[in-house]
């Protein structure tokens, strides 16, 4: 029941829903949602790719309380999927390697595979370097281990 003049608006408390949270989480999903769509388009549907990698990233990262590990997992999911571009860049051709009567060792080992193998893991490496740089140093090991404790 109102008085005249209140609003019967209910306010949401900041325990329930934190609006910077939501916009890490909604950002962070979209980041890592997209760039697994772009990586994927030539094997698997983008419509498909993207609502499951962000729901899953964003599963995820709603559970991080913290912005840090937060951004801690956007970095190294970026860095995880910058890496798994060159795969997914020639697997399609791997799956025909018998129609261009090549073999499938021959077709990965070809020059121009190798250099978009070295493209992709420089940058792979950056992303997961400055990650580790944020994170104090502490490393994927280091954080597994805290979490078993």
């Amino acid at each position: 029941m109102t008085v005249a003049g209140e609003s019967s608006r209910t306010t949401v408390t900041e325990a329930e829903l934190d609006l910077q949270q939501l916009s890490r989480v909604v950002v962070g999903a979209s980041v890592l949602g997209l760039y697994a769509a772009w990586m994927t388009a030539d094997v698997a549907a983008r419509w498909l790719t993207f609502p499951a990698v962000s729901l899953l990233a964003g599963y995820v990262l709603f559970g991080k309380a913290r912005r840090h590990d937060q951004v801690v997992f956007v970095g190294y999911g970026l860095a995880v999927l910058v890496a798994l571009t060159p795969v997914m860049m020639v697997l399609p051709d791997l799956l025909s390697a018998g129609s261009y009567g090549v073999g499938s060792l021959e077709l990965v080992f070809l020059r121009w595979n190798l250099y978009l193998l070295v493209l992709f893991l420089i940058p792979a490496a950056v992303v997961a370097y400055a990650t580790y740089r944020f994170d104090g140093g502490r490393g994927v090991l280091a954080r597994v281990r805290d979490r078993k404790q």
